[in-house]
């Protein structure tokens, strides 16, 4: 389970690192903000132990996929406490170019994100509300998304959800 208590470390348990390795997943930081690592590779693996000065972490058996996977409850749970121990500004600005981390960022940072304007992704909802769209940010022939404006409802929208699964 979550928790973004930053007094408490993110410990995720068993069952929800089944499925990947220690290095990836979303992390909480003291300051209340997340991070998303994508450490799966031996030498990211070894970067982000660097980056979080526990390089200890990455020598054998925890220098390989297998051995980490072995270990990945205690591994995740280490990176957890160094992670919510510091500021999310602070991990970042110590990251360097082979460490995978990136700031999940709220909903008003990508909105008002000047880039993310400039290229096309973030417009108004075309449906009459005053919402704020984030685009896909793939094209698909000449459209961003093929996507509306709202989830469809599966009872009212059936016939328009189905014959958009055979296209």
């Amino acid at each position: 389970t979550c928790t973004t208590d930053p007094g408490r470390p993110f410990v995720p348990a068993d069952d929800e690192v089944a499925h990947r390795g220690p290095g990836v997943g979303l992390f909480p930081t003291r300051d209340g903000r997340w991070l998303a690592l994508a450490g799966v590779e031996d030498h990211l693996w070894a970067a982000i132990c660097s980056w979080l000065d526990a390089p200890h972490l990455a020598e054998p058996p925890h220098d390989t996929h297998a051995g980490r996977m072995a270990a990945r409850t205690m591994l995740a749970g280490e990176l957890a406490a160094r992670i919510v121990a510091r500021d999310a500004s602070g991990l970042l600005a110590t990251a360097g170019p082979d460490v995978p981390v990136e700031l999940v960022r709220s909903h008003e940072d990508v909105v008002s994100d000047p880039h993310l304007r400039a290229r096309g992704f973030i417009r108004g909802s075309t449906d009459g509300d005053l919402r704020t769209v984030v685009e896909f940010p793939v094209r698909i022939g000449d459209a961003r998304s093929a996507a509306t404006d709202r989830a469809p409802d599966p009872a009212a929208d059936l016939s328009t959800v189905l014959a958009e699964l055979e296209q």
